[in-house]
Order: structure tokens, then sequence, then C-alpha cells
């Protein structure tokens, strides 16, 4: 069973594996439009783990304890599997060019939304609903960029 300063904790290590992610593959790309793309979206993945900071910070003992009844049960657990939603061991060197980079950032970004989601069918605080809500949009938006950018690509 988790905690939601525990849930609070993996949406903030998503964010900063997304950022991680974004930031070493700026390394290995050499295109302008592309690398100003990565780094806008490696930059709100700052913005969205400061956001999940501060969630946790504002949720206090009473949160965490209403959440913990509804978490009961290791549904979460159960949602969650085995997925580390991690991306500390992508092996750059496997990814051969831009559109396998870009496909593993979608991935990225649609397992970042399915955590997001499943996490706001327990949240009942309107404001961390609404943040949660638009940080969902954000990453949204993001797999609408990197979609546009592989059709862009040749072949």
């Amino acid at each position: 069973m988790f905690s939601i300063s525990e849930i609070l904790d993996l949406a903030i290590r998503i964010e900063e594996n997304g950022e991680y992610f974004y930031r070493k593959a700026l390394e290995k790309i050499e295109d302008p439009l592309l690398t100003a793309m990565l780094q806008r979206v490696a930059d709100d993945e700052v913005l969205h783990r400061e956001r999940f900071i501060k969630m946790k910070q504002s949720y206090g003992a009473q949160g965490i304890e209403s959440l913990l009844c509804k978490l009961s049960g290791g549904l979460l657990q159960e949602t969650l599997g085995d997925r580390g939603f991690s991306l500390d061991e992508t092996d750059f060197a496997a990814l051969p060019d831009e559109r396998s980079i870009l496909q593993v950032a979608i991935g990225f970004e649609e397992d970042s939304i399915t955590f997001y989601e499943m996490i706001g069918g327990f949240v009942e605080d309107v404001e961390t609903l609404r943040h949660l809500n638009s940080i969902i949009e954000e990453e949204k938006r993001h797999i609408t960029i990197l979609e546009e950018r592989i059709g862009m690509l040749p072949g």
C-alpha cells in the first residue's frame, strides 16, 4: 500500500526521470529545432516536479490518512504492476536515430499520463485536482509536439 507521500514521491521521480531523459537526448541531437523543443519539454518537467513538491507539502497528515483509506487493498500496487516509470536505464547508444528517441519520449509521456489519471481518481481536493489535470494536459501537449516532429521526419 502507498501513502499520498509515496505517490507524490513517485510523481516527482517520474518528472525527474523525464527531465533526465530529455537532457540526455539533447546530447545526441544536432537539429536546432528539435534541440529547442526538447529543451522546452525538459523545462516543463522541472515545473511539473515543483508542482508535485508543493502538493506534497500542502497535503499534511489529514490528507495522507484520507487517501490512504481509499488506496487500501493494494489498488495502487495492482494498477502500477511492475512499471517503474523510469527512464534511468534508457540506453541512448541503442537509440539509433531521432525517431527512436522521440518514440521512447512518447511512451514515457503516455505512462506519465496513465499514472496521473489514476491518481486523479483518488483526489478530492479541487485545487490539487486542478493542478494534476493541468499537468496531464501539458503531458498531452508534449505528445502532440513529439508526434508532430515524428511526422516531419523522412521515411
